[in-house]
């Protein structure tokens, strides 16, 4: 523990962050089971917080760790106070690391705060010390009911042991029971008006990147956010003027995705001024059909985000939103390189029929089970590329799912609703015609797939 008293300017905030080493298993253990990225973007986030600090001439920075963090951090920052936190819990760490430093520096308060809030900043540090000179206490509140950082005035020291127990961290409860301890301690305590997340769950990452798209923040460092894959949604469009303005809002909203892209296909409504007027990308694909627009927005993707992970969905409102996340977790987290969502009701009889028999065939030849064909799916860019795709037509979703067997990806297929159109007509399932043709492209696309393989593809079975 380093325990010696630094020289400090007068004006300088003393300031505590909690940390821990970026090691697989002990940091972020919630955002890691949704996230196969975790540790690497913790360990970069650590660093931003870490480094903006510590360049601020105005900061006295002290880093408190557990004792098995310790080794990592004096390697990593050897010109940092470094400190074993003290305590059973995190209330008896905040108390002994306060009552510590107040004993080694002569700051008349100290902020302590974690070291997983990206917008924290030393100028938040000081609006804390400057409030805390008329109050004993101010507390930066977090949106999930506690809070980011907390700054103590020196004339609590002697009541410290009254402030931090009994406190059931990790609840929504945490900010008024601490205001709670202070208030029946005595103390003046001031809760800042705006709130500072931390970083726990993937909905909290996702969260603060839509947010910081939004309002960039001055010194904000947000590399960190470079580990996260962007998600784009891909939307074939073909008249669906009725459909589009219910659909789009909800979908560039969305904590899950990144950028929507609708491919124009030749509609002669207004489908292409919704588009531009909601915000999302339009493109067009003057070549009719559906996999001819879906691999225009492809190749698009591929451009801009190499490393994305790609949703597809039709634009006529018969896939869940509701749903984004379940189809996007499991590749996000590293357990799936491919999620379908499998429509659970709302077919019409011919559409079960068609695949009741394409799967059938499907599980024949290449001893896969499938239980849908539908378009709401999620996959990896680059595991998309792998596969090599070229139907332009309706045979589009079939392909994909075969070679995705061929090629060995780890699959997997989650429950979703099917919904009724919002508007407008089906092209394929609302005529005959449009049934029947569809029909007839899907079962030739299997057995092309099929012969294929047999003339020399090679498998690529993990």
């Amino acid at each position: 523990m380093t325990s010696s008293i630094k020289s400090r300017d007068t004006d300088a905030v003393s300031v505590i962050l909690f940390c821990k080493a970026p090691i697989p298993g002990r940091v972020k253990t919630r955002l890691a089971a949704d996230f196969a990225g975790a540790v690497d973007l913790y360990a970069s986030l650590l660093d931003s917080v870490i480094w903006r600090l510590e360049a601020d001439a105005g900061i006295e920075l002290y880093l408190f760790a557990d004792s098995e963090s310790i080794p990592y951090f004096e390697e990593r920052y050897p010109n940092l106070s470094i400190s074993e936190q003290q305590g059973h819990d995190l209330g008896e760490r905040m108390q002994n690391a306060f009552a510590h430093l107040f004993s080694i520096d002569d700051a008349s308060s100290v902020v302590l705060a974690g070291s997983d809030v990206p917008d924290f900043t030393a100028e938040t540090a000081r609006q804390m010390a400057e409030l805390c000179k008329e109050s004993d206490a101010v507390l930066l509140p977090s949106l999930d009911g506690g809070y980011s950082a907390i700054c103590l005035n020196r004339r609590v020291l002697a009541d410290l042991h009254r402030l931090f127990h009994d406190i059931v961290w990790s609840t929504s409860l945490v900010l008024e029971t601490q205001m709670r301890r202070l208030v029946d301690a005595g103390f003046k305590a001031i809760v800042m008006s705006e709130a500072m997340d931390d970083i726990d769950v993937l909905e909290d990452l996702l969260a603060y990147r839509r947010g910081a798209k939004r309002r960039p923040l001055p010194n904000a460092d947000l590399s960190f956010l470079e580990h996260l894959p962007r998600v784009v949604a891909i939307l074939p469009v073909l008249n669906e003027a009725e459909s589009l303005p219910f659909i789009l809002p909800s979908l560039l909203e969305s904590i899950w995705i990144d950028e929507v892209i609708c491919v124009d296909n030749g509609s002669t409504d207004d489908s292409s001024a919704i588009i531009e007027t909601n915000g999302a990308t339009l493109l067009y694909c003057k070549e009719r059909g559906y996999g001819a627009a879906m691999l225009t927005g492809i190749e698009y993707a591929s451009r801009k985000a190499p490393d994305a992970i790609l949703l597809f969905m039709d634009a006529d409102g018969s896939d869940d939103r509701t749903h984004l996340g379940d189809l996007l977790r499991p590749i996000l987290a590293g357990r799936a390189d491919f999620v379908l969502g499998a429509r659970q009701g709302g077919l019409l009889l011919h559409q079960r029929a068609g695949n009741i028999l394409t799967v059938w065939l499907i599980r024949l030849l290449w001893r896969h089970s499938f239980a849908d064909l539908g378009p709401f799916r999620a996959i990896r860019l680059k595991a998309l590329q792998s596969l090599q795709m070229d139907d332009r037509n309706f045979g589009w979703t079939i392909q994909m799912q075969i070679r995705a067997v061929q090629q060995g990806l780890v699959t997997m297929e989650i429950p979703v609703p099917s919904l009724r159109r919002l508007g407008g007509k089906s092209k394929v399932s609302g005529t005959v015609r449009g049934t029947v043709l569809a029909g007839t492209i899907i079962l030739r696309t299997v057995f092309r797939e099929w012969q294929r393989q047999r003339k020399g593809f090679t498998s690529h079975r993990r």
